[in-house]
């Protein structure tokens, strides 16, 4: 029996941030061994094709053929050749991966990026989720296909070109087909991959896509479907969807957008995006950009255990956003850009409606203004459960009324823990601060208010744990030329005649 003999090729290419990345593939026939080693320095980051059976093309372009492809092939290599090795092998046989195709030689094709061990992925901190690295786009892509049957089917491991339109169109499905890694799109500099507007019932799963203004537009349409896909490097926005109705997105990741990951800047209702990563927005530049998340108007919304880090202003927007859930999620580094007055979770309402807005069970930590940020009149918000650290501000309530924080723990802030501010007379009443605890670390206050002659009734304050700051607790003041004055802890209960049942540690 001849074995075919295999080998490897490199391709380097630069990748942003001045690191090099390569491709390394391997072509081995049945019976053989694939060995895959990065080059010096680097690591495998990920296995972006993988088939046993009967693919076909060349280093960067190879295919898969449905045909005759293993399903196991991509979790055979990806078990193997994990993330962070330098050196792996598979042996390309029926044992290992099952046969494809009984009576018929095979083959294994494999391709793996590697990268220098510091810039091997983009870590998110505080958690375990790296970002897929950007694929090198190879000069000759594939057109992408048209509908059949109500499918888009977009081959796995290649890479395709242009603009997929399907506005106003209904009940389309984009897939995939084999198992050999995500396909990828790449629109036109200044196009839009996936554009959907007024479109129903659209769904889009497993793919990539690398570059262009927008990745996804949704703008006016419902009932919309993305799932496992990544959004990489868009000059604007990964998802544009204003007007977007029943909207779910879930197990996707947003990487380097150029001014923020997915925006529904008007109007958006009954919506979720779950379970998904947000790295690095606002390179674009330009006031109010640099969002992970935003949710402009609407109601009955869900943002739920997603991951948002590094942006350069607000974390997570639900702006005007009634009977709406923040909960859950990991927010860090943001605020990175010039604009302080920003949120790692930001909302507010002009209108002076009762949101009925939760922002509940979420760790907001290391930001570099304001955790959480009740901002313009915003009332009948409910903040419980949440874990806000190590920012210069963890909660600031502008012009807020008849809002409830409760059970959260508050602690390591630069400068306050909570900002009580108002621009009206009487414009913040009726809020609730109790059941939370506040640990201070570098001698913050507990709590400051400003400004107006009502600062003793902004909220009520009981059932509190506070620690680290008895001598310098609270800061008063009243406007004007009045320099304000603080308040210890005991001055403070006497003051303001509240926190009875509190404790200071």
């Amino acid at each position: 029996m001849n074995v075919m003999k295999y080998f490897i090729s490199i391709m380097s290419f630069a990748l942003a941030q001045n690191s090099i990345a390569g491709i390394i593939c391997s072509q081995v026939g049945e019976s053989g061994t694939s060995s895959l080693s990065c080059p010096s320095g680097q690591v495998m980051i990920s296995i972006d094709f993988a088939s046993y059976g009967l693919p076909t093309g060349a280093c960067g372009n190879f295919a898969a053929q449905s045909s005759c492809h293993a399903g196991t092939s991509l979790n055979v290599v990806k078990a193997a050749c994990a993330t962070g090795k330098s050196t792996c092998s598979v042996k390309a046989s029926n044992s290992v991966f099952a046969d494809p195709c009984v009576g018929k030689r095979k083959k294994l094709f494999v391709q793996v990026s590697c990268a220098a061990t510091s810039t091997a992925a983009s870590a998110v901190p505080g958690s375990n989720v790296s970002v897929p690295p950007p694929i090198k786009v190879p000069v000759n892509k594939l057109a992408l296909p048209s509908i059949v049957n109500g499918v888009v089917a977009l081959q796995c491991g290649q890479v395709y070109g242009g603009t997929l339109d399907l506005t106003s169109k209904s009940n389309v499905t984009v897939k995939v087909n084999g198992n050999c890694g995500k396909p990828t799109i790449v629109p036109n500099a200044g196009a839009t991959a996936i554009v959907a507007p007024r479109s129903t019932y659209i769904t889009i799963s497993g793919i990539k896509i690398q570059g262009g203004a927008r990745g996804i537009n949704v703008n006016d349409a419902d009932h919309i479907t993305i799932s496992n896909v990544d959004i990489l490097k868009s000059g604007d926005a990964g998802i544009y969807c204003s007007g977007v109705d029943v909207m779910k997105v879930s197990d996707s990741t947003f990487s380097d957008s150029g001014k923020t990951g997915i925006d529904c800047g008007s109007w958006v209702t009954n919506s979720s995006v779950k379970n998904s990563t947000f790295l690095s927005a606002g390179a674009a530049g330009g006031n109010y950009t640099g969002i992970g998340i935003y949710f402009g108007d609407g109601s009955g919304n869900t943002v739920d255990h997603n991951t948002v880090s590094n942006t350069v202003y607000h974390g997570i927007v639900v702006l005007h956003n009634s009977n709406t859930i923040a909960s859950a999620n990991l927010v860090s580094s943001t605020c990175t850009g010039a604009d302080k007055d920003c949120g790692a979770i930001y909302t507010g309402d002009r209108t002076k409606d009762n949101l009925q807005l939760t922002i509940s069970g979420n760790k907001v930590v290391n930001n570099s203004a304001i955790g959480i940020y009740l901002d313009d009149f915003s009332s009948g918000v409910i903040v419980t459960g949440n874990e806000i650290g190590n920012s210069s501000q963890a909660m600031v309530l502008h012009n807020g009324f008849n809002n409830i924080i409760k059970n959260n723990n508050f602690y390591a802030s630069a400068v306050r823990h909570i900002a009580f501010a108002q621009d009206f007379d009487n414009a913040v009443y009726g809020n609730q601060v109790t059941y939370n605890t506040f640990t201070a670390t570098k001698g913050e206050l507990a709590f400051s208010f400003e400004t107006g002659q009502n600062l003793k009734t902004f909220a009520v304050f009981d059932y509190n744990t506070y620690s680290g700051n008895a001598s310098n607790f609270a800061r008063f003041w009243t406007g004007g030329n009045n320099a304000g004055f603080n308040k210890t802890f005991t001055e403070w209960k006497s003051y303001v005649n509240q926190d009875a049942h509190s404790k200071m540690k």
